[in-house]
């Protein structure tokens, strides 16, 4: 979702920071195409003629990365070496993974890279403190999708999950709509009482 607006970014923060279909919240820097020959190296030169904010203040950034699409001939690592290599130019900062004051996304959507400044520290899907996550379950922003397209009002009254998992749609269910009676049933005893805690 891409969000332009007059007001600024404050005016918006409160909002988006509660979305509850988004896993981060980033502020836009750029967007360019690459080109069929030497991606990366137009990678490379493109992320230097952006201005990122807070990065002259910075004393180390890393770059994340994502990359859908069409079959490309590089990697997602090879973005962000290359991606990095560019701001490094510009901006000659430490580059650190884990302990960074600046993160930002080079994205790569088939021939379109977008680099942006990633404004949320952890997913705004890590919303609930969960005592039972299996390796395979639900994320809480699809399971909230699902919610709405539902339609659930103030007449309904209760919500039947019979494949419940780890509670997921409950859970989220729970949160944004407080009056229904919820009820979840499972093939797996071990789900059931994870959903249950």
């Amino acid at each position: 979702v891409l969000v332009t607006s007059e007001h600024p970014f404050s005016y918006w923060q409160e909002i988006l920071f509660q979305l509850r279909s988004l896993h981060h919240v980033q502020a836009l820097i750029g967007s360019f195409e690459l080109p069929e020959t030497n991606p990366l190296q137009s990678i490379y030169e493109q992320v230097q003629e952006f201005t990122v904010p807070g990065l002259r203040q910075a004393n180390s950034f890393r770059i994340t990365t994502n990359r859908n699409g069409k079959a490309h001939t590089f990697t997602s690592t090879q973005v962000q070496q290359y991606a990095g290599a560019g701001i490094l130019a510009q901006y000659p900062r430490s580059v650190s993974l884990e302990h960074f004051d600046v993160e930002l996304r080079c994205d790569v959507f088939d021939n379109t890279v977008i680099l942006g400044l990633q404004l949320t520290s952890t997913s705004l899907t890590n919303r609930h403190e969960r005592r039972f996550l299996p390796r395979v379950s639900l994320q809480p922003h699809m399971a909230y999708a699902l919610l709405a397209q539902a339609r659930i009002t103030e007449a309904d009254r209760a919500l039947l999950d019979p494949f419940c998992g780890a509670g997921t749609i409950l859970i989220e269910a729970a949160d944004c709509y407080p009056w229904l009676q919820l009820t979840g049933t499972d093939y797996a005893e071990r789900s059931i009482t994870g959903a249950e805690a």
